[in-house]
């Protein structure tokens, strides 16, 4: 299983709580050990025991609606049908990376954002931005079609509206055109006279 996920780290679980420190985020797995004490117990004590993040899924097989309800009232994060097998356990993993990866890719027609690496690609040619012009960019792509006042941009892109003149503003996005122009990239950055800018995305 190391050689599928290199990262993964592993401690065990006892009636007191977790065994050993735990540096990092963490999901975690909770399954009976029987006869001595039950899923949801040992749930309440990772929850109780545990001073980092922690994603927990409960092992249940009890495939009730009740057992359910009664793993998320126990602390649970979501659940997984038992038993835990190490099969069971690299596909859980594998769907989670998949789902990451997805989340962290978005396409906005020629455009794809990506995330993690924070880079927008073109139709299919990396475009070459600064931090802040990849932020500016990311929020006009996820803000297209709509007049974005100075204020509103200032407010989307997480700064207060206080601590950036209107002048700067309007910096950014001119850098920005001039950025992708000069790069042969479509800029439909439209100004609308005294109330804003709108990027203009009409064929998705």
């Amino acid at each position: 299983m190391r050689e599928t996920f290199p990262n993964l780290e592993v401690a065990a679980i006892g009636e007191s709580g977790l065994i050993g420190e735990i540096q990092r985020p963490t999901w975690c797995f909770v399954e009976s050990i029987r006869p001595r004490i039950l899923a949801h117990d040992l749930c309440k004590v990772v929850r109780q025991s545990a001073n980092i993040k922690m994603w927990v899924t409960l092992v249940i097989e009890d495939q009730s609606k009740e057992a359910r309800c009664k793993a998320l009232k126990a602390g649970a994060d979501d659940y997984l049908p038992g038993p835990l097998t190490p099969r069971a356990l690299v596909e859980r993993l594998r769907e989670y990376n998949r789902t990451q990866a997805e989340d962290l890719l978005e396409t906005i027609g020629d455009y794809t954002i990506n995330r993690q690496s924070r880079n927008i690609r073109w139709q299919g040619r990396a475009i070459d931005l600064t931090p802040s012009e990849f932020e500016l960019l990311s929020m006009l792509l996820a803000n297209r079609n709509r007049l974005l006042s100075l204020p509103k941009i200032i407010q989307l892109l997480g700064k207060s509206e206080g601590s950036v003149r209107e002048q700067t503003t309007h910096a950014w996005i001119g850098r920005l055109r001039r950025s992708l122009v000069k790069q042969g990239v479509e800029a439909p950055i439209r100004t609308v006279w005294a109330m804003g800018y709108i990027f203009d995305l009409l064929d998705e």
